[in-house]
């Protein structure tokens, strides 16, 4: 693009080569949507602009210069006249033991596939299962966070696995089990009190107040309460901070 009687060169720094319709990723993994449209390459939709797949380390306002990560262990170093910093929300670290093992993400495409691959393979292990006892406890999901990922993963998911119910008859839908565990006293906290309320209702059976503590071994202890079943599936939906 030019400016006045000068050329102008646009530079986009991103650890990604593409953007993600945020709202899209829970319908991926649903299996509403396609993955392809969920996400819209960078050079693609900016080609007047210079786009550098790369993590920005630091920014030197006084040089302006930003340093980039490279694959030496060397900081790469790019001069610029005008700066603008456009940061992204990233999702809360959580520490409960175990949830980084055994949790499944769905904030990115690259994690809503793997768990729709995840959840049809837990109504395979279950319809297969021969113990009554893991035959009664699962499929159960337990969904970390009821923030707007949360919620809608959960809204998404659940939709998905009872429509998929259908072509196995040895799983009756009625006894699969959504739980949503939330650390503050509502969900969608990020929300007014009409919207929270009118979530909470229709949710009210399977949603819990209290704090997930752990995840090892394939049960989630909740804070004050007794772990679920065993064999209750974990699927990780971080809140957005």
């Amino acid at each position: 693009m030019s400016r006045g009687h000068r050329q102008a060169t646009v530079t986009i720094l991103d650890a990604h080569s593409h953007m993600t319709y945020q709202p899209l990723p829970a319908e991926a993994a649903a299996g509403s949507v396609e993955a392809r449209p969920v996400v819209v390459p960078l050079r693609q939709a900016l080609p007047w602009a210079h786009a550098i797949v790369r993590e920005v380390i630091s920014i030197d306002h006084a040089q302006r210069i930003v340093y980039l990560r490279s694959d030496d262990g060397d900081p790469v170093s790019l001069a610029y006249d005008v700066s603008a910093l456009a940061p992204v929300p990233v999702s809360r670290a959580l520490t409960p033991l175990g949830l980084a093992e055994n949790g499944t993400g769905a904030k990115t495409v690259v994690q809503a596939i793997p768990l729709r691959n995840h959840v049809l393979a837990c109504l395979d292990e279950t319809a297969a299962a021969v113990s009554p006892r893991r035959r009664q406890a699962a499929p159960t999901f337990v969904f970390v966070g009821g923030g707007f990922a949360g919620v809608e993963v959960l809204g998404e998911v659940q939709d998905a696995a009872w429509d998929a119910c259908t072509r196995y008859p040895e799983i009756q839908p009625i006894r699969m089990k959504g739980v949503l565990v939330e650390a503050t006293d509502r969900i969608l906290p990020q929300g007014g009190g009409r919207l929270s309320h009118d979530t909470t209702h229709p949710l009210r059976c399977r949603s819990i107040d209290t704090r997930l503590v752990s995840a090892e071994g394939g049960r989630s202890h909740l804070d004050g309460r007794s772990h679920l079943d065993d064999g209750a599936e974990l699927s990780l939906t971080p809140s957005v901070g």
